[in-house]
């Protein structure tokens, strides 16, 4: 659906703004999700902007086997001088190829139906968010094009997102750019981390590794007599708490919730003061997961070399 060979392409640049650069990048996706890993600076913006047509590639070969292309970026842009509905009105009838979804329908996906009359001016970032978010997810794109999409997302759209975005790539060949870890292990079919305008292919075990032994604990109680608990445990090396800013997978997850990350050097031992813990200090556990890697720790797996096979006795 989507091809890149060897492309170099640059975006955007200027006064106190950073260029979005593409240094020859190849790349092919049929269809699902695909989740590349990095920021503006790394060149995602001069991606999507290319495969969307709206930037020239200046060498390499493009090629979007539809016209049927939708691209949802991170700044809202809504008319100011409509509502919501007459929005949808007028973005159905720009595409004819749109799906016969009701406005309630489309708007249901992230949660927003109550924003239906409400003009655009009026709406948060966030509120503005969804509702470009839910539009871009129903218009029944061949290609979808969303950047950094739970940026500035409230929870409990961004609770829905997931599951929105899993519907839409059924039939659609969709791109998401992210900088977050968490987000692209939950979002993804496949991931390519692009660093610096190049990019490279992030295994499975490249997202989560050097955090095997930190685990995020989420708790629906009070953390504090969680975290005494642990004090001084075998194993444990620090304690950090913070309120839990879960990714799209975390729906039933209140938002109200406490994560304290556990460190240590061996996982089994932190899992085992984590539910000794848990235990004597009656805490109301909801989640525990591990904490996903930084993109840093990402990059910095996909340069290691790789390790030896192990020899096989004959």
């Amino acid at each position: 659906m989507i091809a890149l060979t060897a492309v170099s392409a640059r975006s955007g640049g200027g006064f106190r703004r950073a260029a979005s650069v593409l240094d020859g990048v190849s790349l092919r996706w049929q269809r699902g999700v695909l989740v590349v890993l990095g920021s503006a600076a790394d060149g995602t913006t001069a991606l999507l902007e290319v495969l969307a047509g709206e930037v020239r590639a200046k060498r390499g070969q493009v090629s979007v086997a539809s016209t049927r292309v939708v691209h949802v970026r991170t700044e809202p842009a809504l008319p100011d001088g409509l509502r919501v509905d007459e929005i949808g009105a007028l973005e159905a009838s720009l595409r004819p190829w749109h799906p016969g979804r009701t406005l309630a329908e489309r708007l249901g996906v992230l949660g927003v139906t109550h924003l239906a009359e409400r003009p655009a001016k009026s709406l948060s970032r966030g509120e503005a968010r969804a509702v470009q978010l839910a539009f871009g997810l129903t218009t029944g794109a061949d290609v979808l094009l969303l950047d950094e999409p739970l940026a500035g997302l409230e929870p409990p759209a961004a609770a829905r997102f997931a599951e929105a975005l899993r519907v839409a790539a059924e039939r659609s060949c969709v791109v998401v750019t992210t900088a977050s870890v968490r987000e692209a292990s939950r979002l993804a079919d496949q991931v390519l981390v692009l660093t610096q305008g190049k990019i490279g292919e992030a295994a499975a075990d490249a997202l989560h590794r050097g955090s095997a032994a930190r685990l995020v604990v989420v708790l629906a109680s009070d953390p504090a007599p969680f975290e005494a608990a642990l004090a001084g445990a075998a194993g444990v090396v620090g304690v950090e708490s913070a309120s839990y800013r879960g990714g799209p997978g975390a729906g039933r997850i209140d938002a109200g919730t406490s994560a304290v990350t556990v460190a240590g050097t061996d996982p089994l031992a932190v899992a085992s003061a984590i539910m000794k813990a848990a235990s004597s200090s009656a805490a109301e556990v909801v989640a525990i997961e591990p904490e996903p890697a930084t993109i840093e720790r990402v990059r910095a797996a996909l340069a290691a070399p790789a390790a030896p096979a192990p020899e096989v006795a004959s």
